[in-house]
């Protein structure tokens, strides 16, 4: 069933892949399988996503977080909360899903995506040296299947800081004066 979905959703079939997706999620969910259970959530989500479905995702995703699955998928499927809270412009949800996801992920084959995630919450903020120093700290993983991808946007978010106008700081209030009385 997974299979079939995955195939549809290459082809831009997302009515298929959804049914597809929902019939192998219900089916680990009767085996008792959280992984499975995860897995095809965080499918299904990327399905709702793609077909413009933010929140149909965000239920997708819920069911993955809620489920026995392992630390690394409940991760990801946070990762991804973040994501559509960014995309929809909501920045703290964003910070807070990401931050979730990064404590749930600790070294889970997810971490230079959601360290990534992290970084466009930065620039989206304005904030190019906290994005350039979380962009940095996927350029020091070990490059393997999981993290060259996001090394290469990891890349293209440092270039991105780089040409975000200089911060300019705040200056501390100052107690107003008052007037000399003569």
């Amino acid at each position: 069933m997974n299979l079939a979905g995955a195939e549809a959703y290459a082809r831009g079939e997302f009515s298929s892949a959804r049914t597809s997706y929902s019939k192998a999620i219900e089916a680990h969910q009767k085996n008792r399988n959280a992984e499975g259970t995860a897995l095809n959530a965080l499918s299904l989500a990327r399905v709702e996503q793609a077909a413009g479905n933010a929140a149909a995702a965000q239920q997708a995703l819920d069911l993955a977080l809620a489920s026995d699955a392992s630390p690394g998928l409940r991760a990801e499927a946070a990762g991804r909360k973040a994501l559509l809270h960014l995309a929809a412009g909501e920045r703290k949800e964003a910070a807070d899903w990401q931050a979730r996801a990064q404590a749930l992920c600790g070294g889970c084959r997810a971490q230079a995506a959601i360290l990534n995630i992290g970084a466009r919450i930065a620039l989206a903020a304005g904030d190019g040296a906290a994005a350039t120093q979380l962009a940095e700290r996927v350029l020091k993983l070990p490059p393997d299947d999981e993290t060259r991808s996001e090394q290469v946007n990891a890349r293209r978010i440092v270039a991105e800081a780089a040409a975000l106008p200089p911060q300019i700081p705040q200056p501390i209030a100052q107690p107003a004066l008052s007037p000399k009385i003569q």
